[in-house]
């Protein structure tokens, strides 16, 4: 590769800089998301617990490098919104410097440039950067890992696969679908490689050398994160069975329409780039050189992977983003390449990136609305005592506990035989006519589906809590959830006698059908659940437990 100049330096620093101001400016300001609120949690045990023990101590449900980065942080600074986001914030930025060195390697300084420039404002990066949750991470170290694999490939250094099975390793213990990552960028090398080596078998067995060596260092890896217990292994592996299970229940229990996705795409890319993505990809088609197809199939086979899963959320999508941004610079240079007027393209780029930063700024604004758990918790904190307890829908139980301090007692178990005189319920007043806000970092217009799939999120699981709530109970304060009508309501119960409760007491949990039927036989006293208490580990008994008497299906701790 060539050297880089002062020039490209200047230009690379510029790019960093964009990016850290359109990921770090006022990232503090919005109140925590639920994800978030859990991950509160989750840095609290490793500070308190040990940086080696997470495994075990969450089931393997969580790996633990989030919380190990996000606690670096919250260790020096303190524990804030802003201080929670930062670590994030940085795995962002590195992202795009990642960006740019894949691109540069593969294609030279120009496309490199326009990759990470787009990368640096594009919404859907932009967004999921600026909060908490561990696709960020995820993406960062799959992209060092994959760009040291290639600088293996293109300069034949052994130590670049060893780095690259390092850096695959730490990926495996962010996320688990960093299996499904490498898996993927591995079977794609395997088939672009061989087929197009006139060596077939000799192709083959080299690929397939380095795959083992780059697959050993991940393995050693990821056993230096279990801290030298065997048991981890169980924990991770239960992890993964786990998450594979959760991947294919429907998000939140909620069927999402086919052109969902479409809408993400919408607003993950700006209206501009949401056209410009495909048609470069097709662009690429008619240029099949090795790194073409490689980008092309990673950009496209993870959207499509995504899309075809049920539970596809914006983050989900997030990575495609870096390969989808090295496409489109590589169009670009094509076209630049074939026609005369050369304008016409800087002309162009110029436009896509002033789309995706104006779009990524306006829902930076957008999203700096989202202070709803914060006004609420303090209303509570100063119109209540601790002695009383707080109910609300279990997504959002997390970020109420931390917003409350931890010194009232918070219950996601919406059942009317709970409440008590003085209690506090929190009520969702959902607008389905309009935008619905779910503390994601991308809004998305559900008047674009139906509004038979808005009221979805009207929580008809706890209609009749609520109306229950609403008769007895006396409305102390409502609160703006966002710009589009949504509210909650904070009831304070008055009146309640034994003779006005529902005469049987229904336990419903939040998600699927398949999730309800699971904690239907866990809280039962059948022989299968006997059978299942003589061979489950006792952490992960504590686990269903505490998942199914919260009534949540995520990874939320017990009421």
């Amino acid at each position: 590769m060539p050297q880089i100049n002062k020039y490209e330096w200047l230009f690379f620093t510029g790019i960093i800089l964009i990016a850290f101001l359109f990921r770090y400016v006022n990232v503090g300001v919005p109140a925590l998301t639920s994800d978030e609120g859990d991950l509160v949690k989750s840095v609290n045990d490793v500070l308190e617990i040990g940086v080696f023990t997470p495994w075990e101590y969450w089931g393997g449900l969580t790996p633990p490098m989030i919380a190990w980065g996000t606690a670096f942080f919250v260790m020096i600074f303190g524990l804030t919104e802003w201080s929670l986001r930062l670590f994030v914030v940085l795995c962002g930025v590195l992202s795009v410097g990642c960006v740019y060195g894949l691109a540069r390697l593969h294609y030279g300084v120009k496309v490199a440039q326009t990759a990470a420039l787009l990368s640096a404002v594009v919404p859907l990066s932009v967004l999921t950067n600026r909060y908490g949750p561990n696709d960020s991470p995820l993406l960062l170290f799959a992209l060092l890992a994959i760009l040291c694999w290639e600088y293996g490939n293109r300069c034949r250094y052994w130590w670049s696969y060893i780095l690259g099975g390092v850096m695959a390793g730490v990926t495996l213990f962010t996320k688990y679908n960093g299996i499904i990552i490498f898996s993927l960028y591995w079977l794609v090398i395997l088939i672009i490689d061989v087929s197009r080596s006139q060596r077939k078998v000799m192709a083959l067995k080299d690929t397939c050398k380095k795959i083992i060596v780059t697959c050993s260092f991940a393995l050693m890896t990821l056993f230096l994160s279990f801290g030298g217990d065997v048991m981890n292994v169980l924990y991770f592996t239960h992890g993964i069975l786990f998450w594979m299970i959760n991947q294919n229940i429907p998000g939140g229990g909620y069927v999402l329409p086919w052109f969902y996705s479409l809408s993400i795409f919408f607003d993950g890319l700006s209206p501009l780039l949401f056209i410009v993505v495909p048609i470069a990809g097709v662009i690429l088609l008619f240029k099949p050189s090795r790194e073409n197809l490689l980008h092309n199939t990673l950009c496209f086979v993870f959207i499509a992977m995504v899309m075809s899963g049920a539970r596809r959320f914006p983050r989900h999508f997030l990575l495609a983003m870096p390969f989808a941004m090295i496409v489109v610079g590589k169009a670009l240079d094509v076209v630049h390449e074939k026609i005369k007027k050369k304008n016409i393209v800087w002309l162009l780029l110029l436009l896509l990136v002033l789309s995706a930063g104006g779009w990524s700024t306006r829902k930076i604004i957008e999203y700096t609305d989202y202070v709803v758990w914060k006004e609420a918790g303090s209303f509570i904190l100063e119109n209540t005592n601790n002695n009383i307890s707080v109910f609300v829908h279990g997504g959002e139980y997390w970020s109420l506990k931390y917003y409350t301090k931890d010194s009232r007692h918070i219950i996601s178990r919406l059942n009317t035989g709970l409440l008590k005189e003085w209690d506090v319920v929190i009520v969702h007043r959902i607008n389905t006519s309009t935008n619905f806000f779910t503390g994601s970092p991308l809004l998305n217009d559900l008047t674009l589906y139906k509004k038979e799939y808005a009221k979805q999120f009207s929580l008809n699981d706890f209609v009749d809590f609520y109306a229950f709530v609403r008769k007895y109970g006396v409305r102390l304060k409502t609160f703006s959830y966002d710009r589009f009508g949504n509210e909650i309501d904070v009831y304070q119960m008055g009146g309640i006698k034994k003779n006005v409760r529902f005469s049987q007491e229904i336990y419903v949990p939040i998600g699927d059908p398949m999730t309800k039927k699971a904690c239907s036989i866990w809280m039962s006293d059948t022989s299968l659940k006997r059978v299942l208490l003589a061979i489950i580990p006792k952490d992960f008994q504590d686990i269903m437990t505490k998942k199914c008497t919260r009534g949540c299906v995520n990874t939320c701790g017990m009421f």
